[in-house]
């Protein structure tokens, strides 16, 4: 072991932020800048590497009180010059060396100096060995692990107020090294064990279901037994997912949507019932609403609990004289809330913005893949629906089969349009949604639905 010690050099890394030492993890490149006067760093991180096996660093962020990690030089340093010509010296390069770097505070008037002051700045690669960011977030040993006096440096400095680019002893390298690397295990371990216990103390499953499909029924008939049984009586029940909308092919799964009136002496008791119940580890996806929570849902415009209001009457699987009452006022809850919901959930950070991310760098003429037929599919759904509102009519769910709404969700369903007309597909859908929005703003007070 002693003699691996004499053949790596340990300096340290000081970083002015969580952000830089991101930026160093993700492009596994580093930088120090010259001193006025020398050795400057680049000249002992070469000469460590010269007359060494390994050059390791380690690295502190400013006023984080810790180690975040530590990293292998993996090339020999580069002048910025050798890297970069001078037509290329600008403003915003430079600003951004600084940025990546552990001198950044301290330099950041560098920017608005000569372009020639950029061959101050010397890069090299590293190899990261261990780290907490993408694991364990800011998460660092603490320096309170390295106050010993076995820490102290040549010149009877404590480690922890080590100097940027100070090389240490091979062993305090080696030691804070191997400490880095326990901690790292122990917070893998802990939580290892929350996520166990987290398992272990989850409640059984409200309800198995059946895999095969032509059990559906059967499935309805054990999980409306279960809910009469143990929460109350059953308001309505109906498909939830492509079942609903008559989009679905014969492997869909039956997704379940239920709505059901506790017991009165439940909701006065010390435990009430659980205002929602949704599939975790079941075989099949349900979601169960208690009344009470169905009808705050309703009146904040939840698109998808309107919908139940609109659903098919084959579609129902079980409906109560209280919820046909409901259904009676259903054109109250066709509002500007719900189609603003519809709206946000199509063009929003799951929807079409999801969906440039996703297409970004493909060619319009190229196929859709799977996921991102599926997303445009829904997005267009979405769509659909809010211009259903904007018109003034009811909202259609279940789409006939002869209908050109259903014929153009099942073709990206089934991958058949280009990425192109996808998107053609979906502009024209919100321009459209957004044109009435503005026109119904316009004219808020004659629009009786708003």
């Amino acid at each position: 072991m002693a003699s691996d010690e004499k053949k790596t050099s340990y300096f340290i890394a000081k970083c002015d932020s969580i952000a830089s030492l991101r930026k160093c993890i993700d492009t596994s490149r580093w930088a120090c800048r010259n001193r006025r006067e020398p050795p400057h760093p680049s000249d002992l991180l070469t000469h460590a590497r010269t007359n060494n096996n390994r050059v390791v660093i380690i690295f502190s962020v400013n006023n984080c009180h810790g180690w975040h990690g530590y990293a292998e030089m993996a090339s020999g340093v580069e002048n910025q010059a050798s890297t970069n010509s001078c037509s290329k010296g600008t403003k915003t390069e430079l600003k951004s060396v600084t940025e990546n770097t552990s001198e950044s505070t301290e330099n950041k008037h560098l920017i608005d100096e000569n372009v020639s002051n950029h061959t101050d700045w010397n890069y090299f690669d590293v190899k990261w060995i261990t780290h907490f960011l993408n694991d364990f977030g800011e998460r660092c040993l603490s320096s309170k692990a390295t106050e010993g006096e076995e820490y102290r440096l040549t010149d009877n400095t404590p480690l922890n107020k080590a100097r940027n680019w100070q090389e240490v002893p091979s062993g305090i390298g080696s030691n804070l090294c191997l400490l880095i690397d326990k901690f790292y295990e122990e917070l893998k371990s802990k939580r290892q064990e929350k996520m166990k216990m987290a398992e272990e103390n989850q409640p059984p499953p409200f309800f198995h279901s059946s895999d095969e499909v032509g059990l559906m029924n059967e499935n309805w008939m054990k999980i409306s037994e279960k809910i009469t049984q143990e929460l109350g009586s059953i308001i309505m029940a109906c498909p939830f997912g492509s079942r609903r909308y008559n989009l679905h092919t014969p492997t869909s799964d039956m997704d379940m949507f239920l709505v059901y009136q506790a017991r009165t002496r439940d909701i006065l008791g010390f435990n009430p019932p659980k205002q929602t119940l949704k599939s975790e580890r079941e075989s099949c996806d349900f979601t169960i609403h208690e009344i009470f929570h169905f009808g705050e849902l309703l009146m904040s415009g939840d698109h998808r609990c309107v919908e139940t209001l609109f659903v098919a009457d084959e579609t129902l699987v079980h409906t109560s004289a209280a919820f046909k009452r409901l259904q009676q006022h259903k054109h109250l809850f066709v509002n500007r809330i719900c189609l603003e919901k519809y709206l946000r959930d199509a063009c929003g950070s799951k929807g079409t913005k999801q969906l440039h991310r996703w297409t970004d760098g493909h060619s319009s003429t190229e196929v859709l893949t799977d996921r991102m037929s599926k997303l445009s599919y829904i997005i267009i759904r979405l769509l659909q629906n809010a211009a259903d509102i904007v018109k003034g009519g009811n909202i259609i769910v279940y789409r006939p089969e002869e209908s050109t709404e259903r014929a153009t969700l099942m073709n990206i369903r089934q991958g058949t349009p280009t990425i192109g007309e996808t998107w053609g597909e979906i502009n024209r859908y919100v321009i459209g949604s957004f044109d009435c929005v503005r026109k119904c703003s316009d004219n808020y007070d004659n629009m009786k639905k708003w």
